[in-house]
């Protein structure tokens, strides 16, 4: 039976570019195998898991707005 690995930065590499900026403007911290929301970033916590939304387009105007 072969299994195949599957990594953190190549299953999430869409989200990730999305939260590139949050992790330059030290908002979290992006680790191999994990998303880490620093203090400063605990009020951009629903913008991060936008990033991971499916569902969510963001030339949608189909949610509303986060701060």
């Amino acid at each position: 039976e072969a299994r195949h690995a599957v990594t953190f930065r190549e299953t999430f590499a869409d989200a990730l570019v999305h939260l590139e900026a949050m992790q330059r403007d030290e908002l979290l911290a992006i680790h191999a195998d994990a998303i880490e929301v620093l203090p400063a970033g605990r009020l951009m916590m629903r913008n991060v898991a936008m990033a991971f939304d499916a569902y969510l387009k963001p030339q949608e105007g189909r949610f509303s707005r986060t701060v």
